[in-house]
């Protein structure tokens, strides 16, 4: 009687979005591998952002039709899934994430001119806590994965949970060693580079010169840096250095 073979784990890429999850999706099928590119496995979330599609008369996103498609046939299977996610410095984050969704906000806040008045909307508008609370909705939620409860090796910039078939790397994390990582655990050469680059986005110009305003009083660094996320993916000095690019002079 033959063994039978164990099947191979299926790529996920389970990230909020704008961390830099393409550039590994995309790594993940130039090497002829299936990958799935998700933001959210959240039932009510998923039904909600493609009620907002078909609201307008338009599809809704990609990953929001994968979610929908793949949730309880094959993404919620922890078993059948190598999760893949990856973390970034919030605020930074949130910069990039209100720009790549201005399109879809009111008249008055995508058509503004004024770098400073565009700040203010992205200082009072936005949902700064997000990424904070990302991992406990999605992974913790969704998957019963924590992954706050064993440490992340803030030194390599990485960990790879095997028991909970899951790898996380910080956005900085070298290409060259997020290739190696995830060539070791799908069992195929994977080339990691770097792809979505703000700079070539249309709204490129008022990014730059709103970024060259950008400080935020020490109450609300506080809150975003003293974070239960924040503190795990990053040692005391780099969080440090991170609320210096922000602090208010």
């Amino acid at each position: 009687m033959t063994t039978p073979q164990k099947l191979p784990l299926v790529p996920v890429v389970y990230t909020m979005g704008k961390v830099a999850s393409s550039s590994t999706s995309i790594a993940i099928h130039a090497a002829g591998l299936p990958c799935h590119d998700i933001h959210t496995l959240n039932r009510k979330k998923v039904l909600e952002m493609a009620k907002h599609w078909l609201d307008r008369g338009e599809y809704p996103p990609p990953h929001i039709c994968l979610s929908m498609a793949h949730r309880d046939r094959l993404l919620v299977k922890r078993k059948k899934c190598l999760y893949i996610s990856l973390v970034r410095d919030p605020i930074a984050r949130n910069l990039s994430a209100f720009f790549q969704n201005l399109h879809h906000m009111a008249d008055e806040i995508k058509n503004e001119k004024d770098p400073k008045k565009m700040f203010e909307h992205f200082s009072n508008n936005y949902g700064h806590t997000l990424p904070l609370t990302w991992f406990d909705r999605e992974f913790k939620g969704e998957l019963g994965i924590d992954v706050f409860a064993r440490p992340f090796n803030q030194e390599n910039k990485f960990v790879f949970r095997k028991a909970a078939n899951t790898i996380l790397f910080r956005i900085d994390c070298p290409d060259e060693v997020k290739s190696r990582v995830l060539t070791r655990a799908l069992g195929c050469e994977i080339s990691v580079g770097r792809l979505n680059d703000g700079s070539t986005k249309d709204y490129n110009t008022m990014y730059t010169e709103m970024k060259k305003l950008v400080t935020f009083p020490t109450e609300f660094l506080d809150r975003m840096y003293d974070s239960k996320f924040v503190r795990h993916f990053w040692a005391p000095d780099e969080i440090e250095k991170m609320k210096n690019n922000w602090i208010t002079k």
